[in-house]
């Protein structure tokens, strides 16, 4: 249920900032921090690289290109 949640919210956002919306660059950041940190604490505990390592990779790529698109305009 988390993930599909996640995941719409991800797909509302990626379309909000296609319309050039601001609230979807917040949205996204907020969605990956907290994807990441639930991960990333998952990760610390297992060290399994699928899905844990793969989703803080994806995470810090959402932060680092919507973060750059904030930091730019």
């Amino acid at each position: 249920i988390a993930g599909s949640l996640s995941g719409v919210l991800l797909l509302l956002c990626a379309y909000g900032i296609g319309q050039g919306h601001h609230i979807a660059l917040l949205g996204s950041l907020a969605t990956a921090l907290g994807l990441g940190a639930r991960f990333l604490k998952t990760w610390l505990q297992r060290h399994r690289v699928m899905p844990d390592l793969l989703m803080i990779l994806f995470s810090a790529a959402t932060l680092l290109a919507c973060g750059a698109v904030l930091f730019t305009r």
